[in-house]
């Protein structure tokens, strides 16, 4: 059996506290769409053997699940970007983790998922969405897909493996 050496040196607490936002984030998102729904037997709390709730309740919860998916992100950007920033690549080359991993398609469609996430919840607050309300549901559809296709983009060498 051969071991191979790491050049990097890496301590873990970051990363998992990161990947655990991260992963809270990511199982939130059933959440976020079942309260975006509005008409029944699509919208499942509004049936009456539910809750019964209708779609003005629910945006509100809508619209709280999701920031709070928003601030999860956010430390789990937060958290892998101080581990990023503590790495060196190797004893002989000095560079930080950070400025070496914009050649990974990964960490690049990171940084597009997570724009574009920060966008929808800037343009989704009350004194943008009241100017603009016509244009703010499609826009806020086209970048709810958008955003989710670039997460998947991100993660899609780990889903490619649960198949």
């Amino acid at each position: 059996t051969t071991y191979v050496t790491p050049l990097y040196n890496i301590n873990k607490e970051w990363w998992t506290s990161g990947a655990r936002f991260g992963l809270i984030a990511f199982a939130l998102f059933p959440l976020v769409v079942v309260l975006a729904l509005k008409q029944p037997p699509a919208a499942l709390l509004s049936i009456r053997q539910f809750t019964h709730l209708h779609a003005d309740k629910l945006q509100l919860l809508h619209r709280w699940v999701g920031r709070l998916i928003w601030l999860l992100t956010a430390i789990h950007v937060a958290l892998w970007s101080v581990r990023l920033f503590k790495d060196q690549r190797s004893s002989t080359d000095t560079r930080s983790v950070w400025t070496v991993i914009w050649i990974y398609d990964k960490f690049q469609w990171a940084v597009v998922a997570f724009v574009a996430m920060t966008a929808l919840i800037v343009l989704s607050m009350t004194f943008v969405r009241k100017r603009a309300y016509e244009v703010r549901i499609p826009q806020s559809h086209c970048q709810s897909y958008g955003g989710l296709s670039f997460i998947a983009f991100r993660s899609s060498s780990t889903l490619l493996t649960w198949s």
